[in-house]
């Protein structure tokens, strides 16, 4: 006859832990990126959530299909604290190539 304490003893026995952190531990030089997709964009459109935001990079102007204009594009889903870093980044970059070499500035109105 099984008693109460010997299901348990079992059904502990049966039980895995896994640890997530261990799992994903790694190195920094053990990160090789790998890009799936490459695609360019010439417009941006910038949705904000509560809890993340969105960026639909598009390529203008598109292709006219029967009576509509199809706009290819890709959306990149991203924390808040994702895209305030990629902000700062992004912005650093571009301040320092602008003192280094003139290019193309977009026009403040």
């Amino acid at each position: 006859m099984t008693t109460n304490n010997d299901s348990e003893e079992e059904e502990k026995k049966s039980e895995i832990t896994i640890d997530l952190n261990e799992i994903y531990k790694f190195e920094p030089e053990d990160i090789e990126i790998d890009i799936e997709n490459e695609t360019y964009s010439n417009l941006a459109y910038i949705q904000v959530a509560h809890r993340d935001l969105q960026i639909d990079f598009l390529k203008m102007p598109g292709t006219k299909e029967g009576d509509k204009q199809k706009v290819k594009g890709t959306r990149i889903h991203m924390s808040h604290a994702a895209a305030q870093k990629m902000a700062e980044k992004l912005l650093g970059i571009l301040e320092k190539s602008y003192e280094e070499e003139p290019f193309e500035e977009y026009e403040k109105k």
